[in-house]
């Protein structure tokens, strides 16, 4: 049972909630839109958009507000500019972008995860697929492996999440987990970072992929023992800034034209 946690009064820097930031304050919602837009580009590259669904989100850490992606928009049209400011309770607090109807995943994921600074929804086509299926991801490969017995499926509703009780329920079943499959939908993934909650949306996408390809096999996956030593150093903190880095500098050889073609299939 996840429980939820009592807001704090005051942000990191002291400074009570609903005041206006001051240029420390400003410059950390600066950063913070900025990682956003990366990770919402990064996103796109790697398979995530679905026309102008889903959305990304990052808590101001010590802080109840968040920023959120604005509605209406596909990844790749991000800029730090885009996002909607919010607050605990999913009020408008700055911003000019609309706020997307499924902001209540976000606020609860918030209300009851204090571990949680970022949010990612999107419709990615293999997960999406493989939540269909009711079947268990095995940890065929790395990407797996964070996610090993520790993923569930939320088939309450295959409907958008619009209200504040239904995404209660989708936190339910998120629980302590990085992730949870939308049934028919797509998945929701959490990190302590932006970087965290991107990183790990793609290797979901990419598990679940490889899974599909050769489910008809029946292959076997990672021993337990040694799916936990890989996350404790394939998925370490300082694995995955290294992964961030690598996906931001592809983003730049893609904008620039000097991507080598991949030849993964």
């Amino acid at each position: 049972m996840v429980t939820r946690a009592a807001p704090p009064q005051k942000n990191a820097v002291g400074r009570e909630e609903g005041s206006a930031p001051g240029p420390r304050g400003r410059a950390v919602d600066s950063a913070l839109k900025q990682q956003l837009s990366l990770a919402s580009q990064v996103l796109y590259m790697e398979g995530h958009n679905d026309v102008n669904h889903g959305q990304i989100s990052g808590r101001v850490r010590g802080e109840t507000r968040f920023f959120l992606r604005g509605a209406a928009m596909g990844f790749e049209e991000v800029g730090p500019d885009d996002f909607v400011e919010l607050e605990a309770d999913g009020s408008i607090i700055g911003g000019t972008r609309h706020r997307p109807s499924e902001w209540p995943i976000h606020t609860e994921i918030y209300a009851s995860r204090t571990d949680v600074n970022a949010v990612v929804h999107t419709h990615p086509p293999n997960a999406t697929v493989f939540g269909a299926l009711g079947q268990d991801l095995v940890p065929l490969s790395h990407d797996g492996c964070p996610f090993h017995q520790r993923l569930d499926r939320f088939d309450l509703t295959t409907n958008t999440v619009l209200t504040v009780d239904v995404a209660r329920a989708m936190v339910s079943v998120l629980g302590s987990n990085s992730a949870v499959l939308l049934k028919n939908h797509g998945i929701v993934v959490v990190g302590k970072s932006v970087r965290a909650a991107c990183v790990l949306s793609l290797m979901l996408e990419r598990a679940c992929a490889l899974q599909l390809k050769v489910a008809a096999l029946n292959p076997s996956g990672s021993p337990v023992s040694d799916v936990t030593e890989k996350n404790d150093f394939i998925f370490s903190d300082l694995a995955i800034r290294t992964y961030w880095d690598y996906f931001v500098r592809k983003l730049h050889r893609t904008r620039t034209g000097t991507q080598l073609q991949e030849q993964r299939s």
